[in-house]
């Protein structure tokens, strides 16, 4: 009995390892970028950093996308290897996305405000036609989970949380979107 329940806590830890090794940490960073040079040269270098799965670079918004494996990088790491490329570099945050059901500006306006007012959001941006909203956060104590909850709150459903019927009958009529059951 014994050697049964070594064999199954070295199995649950070699299986907790397993998923440590696949899992990828995505960062934004906030750049002093300038060029297509500056671009070529992040392209260039940034990829052969232990982990690194994907990097993108917008010259135009200065910010620098990078996918990594969270075993192998951290974000301080990147972000001192972006600095040693020669370029001014913080840590912007991570983004998630999520579907959230709205009609107007001003659906948009109150579900931007209301993840703005979260303690760890950077940004927010809701997308009308897609149902998208984005969100950057700085917090790794943040979940979609907690995100889409304050959504709800709002009166705006999304793919994890209902708004509450009386919240939703509250919003103004251009703002009562279809409801799926």
């Amino acid at each position: 009995m014994k050697t049964l329940l070594i064999s199954i806590a070295l199995m649950a830890t070699m299986l907790t390892h397993a998923q440590d090794k696949k899992q990828v940490t995505t960062t934004i960073f906030k750049a002093s970028i300038t060029c297509e040079n500056c671009k070529a040269k992040i392209m260039k270098q940034l990829p052969y950093e232990k982990g690194v799965k994907n990097v993108e670079v917008d010259v135009d918004s200065k910010l620098i996308t990078v996918s990594y494996k969270s075993i192998k990088n951290t974000d301080e790491k990147m972000n001192e290897a972006i600095k040693e490329l020669g370029f001014e570099s913080e840590i912007k945050g991570h983004p998630m996305t999520f579907i959230v059901s709205g009609n107007c500006n001003m659906c948009k306006q109150r579900i931007e405000e209301a993840l703005l007012d979260i303690e760890g959001v950077n940004m927010a941006a809701w997308n009308a036609e897609t149902k998208e909203v984005q969100v950057l956060v700085s917090s790794s104590v943040l979940t979609i989970d907690k995100l889409q909850e304050v959504v709800a709150k709002a009166g705006h459903d999304t793919n994890g949380a209902k708004a509450g019927d009386e919240i939703y009958a509250s919003l103004p009529d251009c703002c009562k979107y279809i409801r799926n059951k």
